[in-house]
C-alpha cells in the first residue's frame, strides 16, 4: 500500500515521547557513534566523562545521504535541507517539517492499525489530487464521525457520513446519555447562496437563497410522485395554487369555501365565474341544478342570465311545463310538444322553435345499379313539422341511364306528394332533376327543398322506379332534417 506513517491505537499519547525520543536519538551522530571519535567534523571536542558539549554540528546531508541514518540502512535517517527538516525511506524524502509545516510525501498516507505498528492498516488519510485529500480502503466502505459530546463509546453525540450497501448516509446519531439532536444543511447567515439538488449531473431542485422559494431548475419537465406509486399522501397550502395543465383526480374536489374565478365573492359551495355569476351545486335533497346569473331555477334546469331575463335549459322532460321566452329545452324520447325526440327547441315570443334544425334521419347505399326504394325515411310525430330534405348521387360507370331522385311525402292538407330532386353539377351547370349518362361519370351535388308534412306519415327519398338502369353505378345519399 505504499510508504505509510502508522499509528496504532495506543499510541497517541506516546507521540510526544516517540519524538522527543526521536530528538535524543538524532542528536547522537552516526559518526561518532560508529568511530566513537570525540569530535565531529565542524563541531567542538567531546568533553571529559563522555559528555557531549553543544552545539553538535553534522553536515546537511540529502534524502539519498542522511547524516544522521543507520548502519543497516545507510540511505534513511534524517536530513537537512533549505527550511526543512525531513526523515527520508530508502532514499526518498516522505516526513518533513518545512518552514513550520508538517508535510508528507504524495506518495505516503497517514494510517492506523487497530493494535501495534505492525498490525493490519484499517484507517488511512491520503492525497488523491491536489486539494482532494481522502479517506479509503480499497473496496471497504468508510465511515467518518464528528462528535458534539463523547464520553465513551456507549455514550454520545454524533454524525456520521459513510458508506454503507452501496449508499452513501448523512445521519445523525446518539447512544447513551446523548440526546437526539437536529441536523441543518444550507448556508449561514454569511451567505444568500442558494440550495441545489442535484443527480446525474444535473441540478434538479434548488432552495432559493434570496427567496426561500422550491425551484425546479428545468421548468415543465420534472414531476413530485409518480402515477399510482411513490405518491406523496396530502399537500397543504396556504396561499394559492397556479396549475398550467389540467386538473386530474380520482377522488372528489372538496371545498368548504367554494371555488371563484377573479374578481368575485363567492359564498360557501358555490362555483363562481366572473362578478355575480356562478355555477352553483346544491346537495339539500333535491336534484343538483346549475345557476349562471341571478335569480332562482327548478330541478334539473340549467338557468342562464337573471329571473328578469332568464334562459332555462331543460332536459329528460315529457313536457317543458310553463316556458317563458328565453327558454331552451331539449326533449326526451317521449316529448309532447311535437311528438319528436331529442330536438333542441326553445319558446320565441310565445312560440315554440327549433334552435337548430334536427336531423331526422341520413341514409347512404353505394355500388347501386337499379333502383333504390328508400335511401332515407322518417315518420313526422304527433305534429305536423317542416322538414329540409336533400340528396347527392354520385355516378361511377356511365353508359346507358336515365333516373331521377324524389322525395314521397304527405304535406299537411293530407295530400301525398312526390318530389322530383334537383341537383348541380360541379362544372356549375343549370339546375338538373335527371341523372343521365349523357353527363357522364360525376357527382350530382343535391340542393334543400323545404317541405311541410302531415304528422304520423312517412317521408321517403328514393331513386326513381321508373327510371332506366341499364348500364350504370351509383352512390346515392339522403338527408332529412326537422327545422320546426
Amino acid at each position: 500500500m505504499g510508504n505509510q506513517f502508522r499509528f496504532c491505537r495506543s499510541s497517541v499519547r506516546r507521540w510526544s515521547s516517540a519524538l522527543i525520543a526521536l530528538i535524543v536519538l538524532v542528536a547522537a551522530p552516526a559518526s561518532a557513534q560508529q568511530t566513537g571519535s570525540g569530535v565531529l567534523p565542524g563541531s567542538q571536542p567531546l568533553s571529559s566523562g563522555g559528555a557531549f558539549t553543544s552545539p553538535l554540528l553534522a553536515p546537511d546531508g540529502t534524502a539519498s545521504a542522511p547524516p544522521y541514518a543507520f548502519s543497516g540502512e545507510t540511505t534513511t535517517g534524517l536530513y537537512r535541507g533549505t527550511n526543512l527538516v525531513a526523515l527520508s525511506l530508502q532514499g526518498t524524502a516522505r516526513l518533513g517539517v518545512i518552514s513550520g509545516d508538517v508535510v508528507i510525501h504524495s506518495g505516503s498516507q497517514l494510517a492506523w492499525s487497530s493494535s501495534a505498528f505492525s498490525g493490519a492498516i484499517d484507517t488511512i488519510l491520503l492525497r488523491d489530487a491536489a486539494n482532494t485529500p481522502a479517506w479509503r480502503n480499497g473496496t471497504n466502505a468508510q465511515t467518518l464521525r464528528i462528535y458534539n459530546t463523547f464520553t465513551d463509546a456507549s455514550n454520545y453525540e454524533r454524525v456520521n457520513f459513510s458508506w454503507a450497501s452501496n449508499q452513501f448516509n448523512l445521519l445523525v446519531g446518539a447512544a447513551g446519555t446523548g440526546q437526539s439532536r437536529s441536523i441543518a444543511v444550507g448556508t449561514d447567515t454569511t451567505s444568500s447562496g442558494s440550495l441545489t439538488f442535484q443527480t446525474a449531473g444535473t441540478n434538479r431542485w434548488q432552495v432559493s437563497g434570496a427567496t426561500g422559494h422550491f425551484l425546479a431548475q428545468s421548468d415543465n419537465t420534472n414531476d413530485i410522485g409518480a402515477s399510482g406509486a411513490n405518491r406523496p399522501r396530502a399537500l397543504y397550502l396556504a396561499g394559492q395554487a397556479t396549475i398550467g395543465g389540467d386538473v386530474v383526480a380520482s377522488g372528489f374536489l372538496t371545498t368548504s369555501s367554494g371555488v371563484k374565478g377573479p374578481g368575485t365573492v363567492a359564498t360557501a359551495g358555490d362555483i363562481r365565474l366572473q362578478n355575480s355569476n356562478s355555477i352553483q351545486f346544491s346537495d339539500s335533497g333535491a336534484a343538483a341544478r346549475i345557476l349562471i346569473g341571478t335569480g332562482g331555477t327548478s330541478n334539473n334546469e340549467t338557468l342562464l342570465g337573471n329571473s328578469a331575463y332568464p334562459t332555462r335549459a331543460r332536459t329528460s322532460m315529457a313536457t317543458p311545463g310553463s316556458l317563458g321566452n328565453g327558454d331552451v329545452w331539449v326533449e326526451s324520447n317521449t316529448g309532447a310538444i311535437t311528438g319528436a325526440s331529442g330536438a333542441l327547441k326553445a319558446q320565441l315570443n310565445g312560440a315554440t322553435v327549433f334552435v337548430a334544425p334536427s336531423i331526422r334521419a341520413t341514409g347512404r347505399a353505394t355500388a347501386q345499379t337499379a333502383a333504390n326504394a328508400s335511401v332515407a325515411t322518417f315518420t313526422v310525430g304527433s305534429a305536423d313539422a317542416s322538414f329540409e330534405v336533400s340528396a347527392n348521387v354520385l355516378v361511377t360507370t356511365a353508359t346507358t341511364h336515365t333516373f331521377t331522385v324524389e322525395c314521397a311525402y304527405t304535406d299537411e292538407g293530407n295530400t301525398a306528394r312526390v318530389l322530383t330532386m334537383p341537383f348541380t353539377l360541379v362544372a356549375g351547370s343549370a339546375i338538373v332533376t335527371s341523372v343521365a349518362n349523357a353527363n357522364g361519370a360525376v357527382p350530382y351535388i343535391g340542393i334543400n327543398m323545404h317541405i311541410r308534412a302531415k304528422a304520423s306519415t312517412a317521408i321517403t327519398i328514393r331513386t326513381q322506379a321508373a327510371g332506366t338502369y341499364t348500364t350504370v353505378t351509383y352512390n346515392v345519399e339522403g338527408l332529412i332534417t326537422q327545422v320546426s
